[in-house]
């Protein structure tokens, strides 16, 4: 029950993080336009680059170390803070170089003094989306987490409608936006690690083996961290290269909207991971995972059903018919983001096993199919071509993790995949148990 409380807790959470993100998506869209709105997307995207490449895996292996309690916290948390600061010093030079160099070549339509500010964000998204934001899940404070999204999902509302609404400031008001959400979701959960942890004080003593076993597991993440990423992205830059920030700018209208189907496996995964590396019961693990991949599976195909009738009316009511081209891919980018969902539960499972390199294999076959079919269907059929090639890589993706998972874990495809009618209790106990709840405080309030 825990579980499903930390679970419904985090869907909760991104939940009304779809709502704002939905608020600025649009904001943004319709003060920028289609090309704005590209360029935008594209600047974004450049610091996510060079965190990807850059942060060896800090992320995953923080969860999975204090999940574990290899070392003492304190200095598990002062080797992961110092580690991130040596990491953003050289990504920010290395973005540097990159924006100086090579910015025609790989960012073509867009300007370098808006890559150059993005850099900014570089440290900021560094810590409070690995360093930070792992030890508060390594240490399962999950409140305190998606709290700190709610925060800064509010404040980029917040300051969106501020820098282009009120002041009409372009891509830079935007973008300074992003900047300064950023800096008060990293301080915000400094404070949450820092103020209300009284067992997170770090020491910042230099330990050989706490650097080495945290790099060790993180070089195993690294590298399917930076494959998930591109598999994902890399249609993008595809997109901007073949065609124009244009394309960009309604092909990444599609991915926004269908990509909020990723909700509900988003709050699984995050909750699963942690609980998973501290499971210790190999039987009890063997049937929790399959309990929660099928079922995540079973409630994003229905959201992605009803997403599929409103797609046309969404997009004409919140982006105005400027974005209707961005109808068409949301529509076929449903069956990948249906598929993927499953694979984003059985990833961490993998993972949690301490067996990350086979993660890697599989994202790496998928990348290089995905790269292959955008480079044969971008030209010919533009942003539809862009739509199907993450479509089938998706699915070629979440078909090979689940055999894998299978044949690790014993369990047969069917457990995975199709909901059962135990299911439904599970439903049920978790109804009895928020209306038990309800009960008990309406009862202790009519007391007082």
């Amino acid at each position: 029950m825990k579980f499903i409380k930390d679970v419904g807790i985090t869907f909760l959470t991104r939940i009304v993080c779809l709502i704002i993100g939905i608020a600025v998506s649009v904001i943004v869209a319709r003060v920028l336009g289609p090309q704005g709105q590209g360029i935008y997307s594209l600047t974004i995207l450049f610091p996510s680059m060079i965190i990807t490449f850059t942060n060896l895996g800090i992320g995953r292996s923080t969860i999975y170390h204090i999940g574990k309690n290899t070392y003492a916290l304190k200095d598990l948390v002062g080797a992961i803070l110092g580690s991130s600061f040596v990491i953003s010093i050289v990504s920010i030079l290395i973005g540097l170089i990159i924006v100086l160099f090579f910015s025609n070549s790989i960012f073509p339509g867009v300007p370098q003094i808006f890559l150059l500010l993005a850099l900014l964000l570089i440290p900021l998204q560094l810590f409070s989306s690995q360093s930070l934001g792992g030890i508060l899940l390594g240490i399962q404070k999950i409140r305190e987490y998606n709290l700190i999204a709610i925060i800064q999902s509010l404040s980029m509302l917040a300051l969106v409608s501020f820098f282009l609404i009120k002041l009409n400031s372009g891509i830079a008001g935007a973008i300074i936006a992003s900047l300064l959400s950023s800096l008060l979701a990293t301080i915000s959960a400094s404070l949450c690690i820092f103020r209300r942890s009284e067992n997170v004080h770090p020491s910042f003593q230099y330990n050989k083996n706490i650097f080495s076993s945290l790099f060790n597991f993180g070089s195993k993440t690294y590298l399917n961290t930076v494959l998930s990423f591109l598999h994902l992205r890399v249609d993008q830059l595809m997109l901007n290269f073949f065609l124009n920030p244009l394309a960009v700018g309604f092909y990444v209208i599609s991915v926004g909207i269908v990509e909020k189907l990723w909700l509900l496996s988003q709050a699984v995964s995050m909750v699963l991971y942690p609980k998973v590396a501290s499971m210790k019961d190999e039987e009890q693990r063997k049937r929790f995972t399959p309990i929660v991949a099928r079922n995540t599976l079973f409630i994003t195909i229905l959201g992605a059903f009803l997403l599929f009738l409103l797609s046309k009316w969404l997009i004409l009511l919140l982006y105005s018919d400027k974005f209707l081209p961005s109808v068409a891919p949301l529509q076929i980018l449903l069956i990948g983001v249906v598929a993927i969902s499953v694979e984003r539960v059985l990833v961490n499972d993998i993972l949690a096993r301490g067996k990350p390199m086979i993660n890697t294999y599989i994202t790496f076959v998928a990348l290089v199919a995905n790269i292959t079919l955008n480079v044969i269907f971008i030209p010919k059929y533009g942003v539809i071509g862009a739509a199907w090639a993450t479509n089938l890589t998706y699915t070629l993706n979440s078909v090979i993790k689940i055999l894998v998972y299978c044949k690790l874990s014993g369990n047969s495809v069917s457990d995975v995949i199709i909901f059962k009618k135990s299911d439904i209790k599970l439903y049920l106990d978790a109804l009895t148990a928020v209306n038990d709840k309800v009960k008990h405080k309406l009862n202790f309030y009519a007391e007082r």
